[in-house]
C-alpha cells in the first residue's frame, strides 16, 4: 500500500510517523502491532 492509499484514519506503521508524533496513542498501537506480528509489511492489515 503506497502512501496515496493509506486511509487518513488508519494507524501509521512506527517507522514512518513524524517525530512530534511518537507519543500518541496510535503510534504505540502501531508499534505494539508491529512487535507482535515480527514483521513490519503487514501494512495492509487493518
Amino acid at each position: 500500500m503506497t502512501e496515496e492509499q493509506v486511509p487518513s484514519l488508519q494507524v501509521p506503521e512506527a517507522g514512518d510517523i513524524p517525530a512530534e508524533d511518537a507519543t500518541s496513542p496510535q503510534v504505540e498501537q502501531a508499534r505494539d502491532r508491529d512487535q507482535a506480528e515480527g514483521d513490519v509489511d503487514q501494512e495492509d492489515e487493518v
